[in-house]
């Protein structure tokens, strides 16, 4: 997955690999979009945040300075100090709640945007010419020359599901497309391979 910083800095970048790719651009617009709306909503947020801390620091002044009223001093002068703090209390419940609105805001959109994240491909390497699908790669160089067969051979997963050795049903259900569990001498081949190199 491409990282949202990636996106942000390359946005050009990113809009011209998925055309190449022949993908539409709609999920990065949704992206940005959203992108923009989060960081919106989280400014909104940190507002609230510093309004929260700096009343609650003017209603614990006001608590203690009606809690230490001196001696033959005005008792109406506390009262009012009491009834103030407990006026800012009162709003700041509602900041609060705000704020924990804001929290699921943020949530909500920060899921969506990781749902259409995962699905904008990555970028293909500069050299890779366009097209829609693997019918458009083209070969670059080839070594040595290549086998000629008295038979058509099978392609690898229909040869590998008739010997048994890959479960592509299994991988899939387990994984998603394109996976496959290796069986038996399958999963030996790859250890041998992996043990060799």
């Amino acid at each position: 997955m491409l990282s949202l910083q990636m996106i942000r800095d390359n946005t050009d970048l990113v809009r011209d690999a998925l055309t190449k790719r022949g993908e539409t651009t709609a999920i990065l617009d949704q992206v940005i979009k959203l992108d923009e709306q989060r960081r919106r909503v989280v400014h909104d947020m940190e507002v609230l945040r510093a309004e929260l801390k700096k009343t609650s620091k003017v209603i614990g002044q006001l608590m203690g300075e009606a809690g230490r009223q001196a001696p033959g001093s005005d008792p109406d002068a506390a009262q009012k100090k009491l009834e103030e703090a407990e006026r800012l209390k009162t709003e700041m419940r509602g900041v609060s709640s705000r704020i924990a609105a804001t929290e699921a805001e943020i949530k909500e959109v920060e899921e969506r945007q990781n749902d259409l994240m995962l699905r904008i491909p990555n970028i293909p390497d500069s050299s890779v010419p366009p097209g829609k699908d693997d019918s458009g790669n083209l070969d670059i160089r080839i070594w040595g020359v290549q086998r000629q067969f008295d038979f058509t051979p099978k392609p690898h997963w229909e040869l590998g599901t008739a010997l048994g050795i890959i479960d592509f049903d299994r991988g899939a259900k387990l994984s998603g497309s394109r996976f496959y569990v290796l069986m038996g001498l399958g999963a030996r081949l790859q250890r041998a391979l992996i043990a060799f190199m």
